[in-house]
């Protein structure tokens, strides 16, 4: 839909009541305060109302003077003009499409760039009207009002030309669509154009032109309510599927945990295992294998030996002393000194069975490490695989939690729409299901619209 501005010129009986209205002298009773642009102040360009008043009143005086001095030429008498029917005020507004108050809300537009349009809406009627009438007309005030639905223009004229002719009269004969030209073309730097042209016309007051900005308000609500009842539907459907989701992630957190459980005690069976393998590593190497090359000397074979020594040499550690009284010893005694010796040879002797006997164990033991680091590789697999399951399981635990998350917003979407519905049934008196809404908004409609044919029809009577 396309942004707008457009332009509406009324005359007004009570140019003072129009005034208190405009300059907010008056309370206004439908003034909204939860619109954004409401923290701007109304602009009343250095307009003081006093000021304008007399200026009104002045100009109120020279047009009663104009209208008497024709109504003698033309009738024989003079004759002041009647308040009520023949008014000196010409008042007008300028509205723009409601998404003025998006471009002020996301600074696409500032409240001073907004103004410097206005300001040239205003000069440009003021141009078009001295083409429809041929002369100046004197401009009373205009002002800026920022709390309302939107940002809007109050513009007023006066309403006679130097001959008393009425301004309006002739703004009608001149065409009014060429006003609303003329505001397009202020607004055109930011893309609003001139209002829809339409066949037949009609100047809604301040009033009733509040009262089709709530029109369009109850319709917006009622699109909201068709929105927010579909979304409801949708919730109702949604809350059986996260029920079973939730279960379904219960019972993926309780695999989870018997998983790392399984894990845990793994990781300290191979911690078991790999400091099994270093301790029989260490045992292997103090059982190096014996070499088998001992011999064992008899002891007779030491005592011929020993008789036939001339002489011990310093370096084997003997002295020529001991030489002497190893010679001297007798058979017996060497027997004595030397069994111990030869006990020892023969448990060297020996010592090839016993270096088999451990070569066996260290085999054993090897076959132990063996199968020891087969189970180690095992758990390192089934590591591997619990790492993979666990992976996974976040994954999938990552896409239950973002739609337990859209739950959430739905549910918190659902709530406020319960609320909004409550609140209107309360203000409507009744039931909070759409149908029953929709028929009383349509029954309210149908109230107003009837009421506003009477007051035309009181009107034109």
């Amino acid at each position: 839909m396309a942004d707008y501005v457009q332009v509406r010129f009324e005359t007004c009986s009570s140019s003072i009541a129009q005034i208190n209205h405009d300059f907010r002298l008056s309370k206004v009773s439908y003034l909204r305060d939860n619109m954004f642009h409401n923290k701007y102040k109304n602009s009343y360009m250095k307009y003081d109302s006093n000021i304008v008043k007399q200026k009104v009143k002045k100009s109120y005086k020279e047009y009663n003077k104009i209208f008497r001095e024709n109504h003698k030429k033309k009738h024989g008498n003079y004759r002041n003009l009647t308040k009520g029917k023949q008014s000196d005020f010409l008042s007008g507004v300028i509205t723009l499409s409601p998404s003025i108050n998006e471009k002020l809300k996301n600074k696409e537009l500032t409240k001073t760039q907004l103004e410097k349009y206005f300001r040239q809406a205003v000069k440009n009627i003021q141009l078009e009207i001295k083409k429809a009438v041929r002369e100046d007309i004197e401009l009373f005030y205009f002002v800026i009002h920022y709390d309302e639905k939107t940002p809007h223009l109050h513009f007023s004229f006066a309403n006679h030309t130097s001959q008393g002719q009425s301004v309006h009269m002739k703004l009608k004969e001149y065409g009014r669509s060429k006003f609303q030209d003329a505001v397009g073309e202020a607004f055109k730097e930011i893309n609003f154009v001139r209002g829809k042209r339409k066949s037949t016309t009609r100047h809604l007051k301040v009033v009733e032109m509040h009262k089709a900005e709530l029109n369009d308000l109850e319709n917006q609500i009622k699109k909201q309510i068709k929105e927010l009842q579909s979304k409801k539907k949708e919730l109702k459907k949604s809350s059986i599927n996260i029920t079973k989701l939730k279960v379904e992630l219960d019972s993926i957190d309780k695999a989870i945990k018997t998983a790392r459980i399984s894990l845990k005690d793994k990781e300290t069976d191979v911690n078991k295992l790999t400091e099994q393998k270093a301790f029989l590593e260490e045992k292997i190497k103090d059982l190096e294998p014996i070499g088998d090359d001992y011999n064992v000397y008899s002891i007779q074979a030491i005592l011929d030996y020993v008789s036939q020594v001339k002489e011990i040499e310093v370096k084997k550690g003997l002295l020529k002393t001991e030489q002497q009284t190893l010679t001297l010893l007798d058979k017996d005694k060497l027997v004595k000194i030397l069994k111990p010796y030869n006990e020892k040879l023969l448990e060297v002797k020996n010592a090839p069975l016993i270096n088999k006997k451990a070569l066996d164990e260290v085999k054993e033991l090897k076959k132990q490490l063996s199968l020891s680091e087969s189970k180690k590789n095992s758990y390192l697999g089934l590591n591997t695989k619990l790492n993979n399951e666990v992976q996974e399981l976040t994954l999938k635990i990552q896409e239950l939690e973002d739609k337990y998350s859209d739950y959430e917003d739905y549910k918190s979407g659902y709530e406020k729409m319960d609320a909004f519905l409550t609140k209107i049934s309360d203000i409507l008196e009744c039931e909070d299901e759409y149908e029953d809404i929709e028929n009383s908004v349509l029954k309210l409609m149908n109230k107003e619209n009837i009421h506003v044919r009477k007051q035309n029809s009181i009107r034109y009577h």
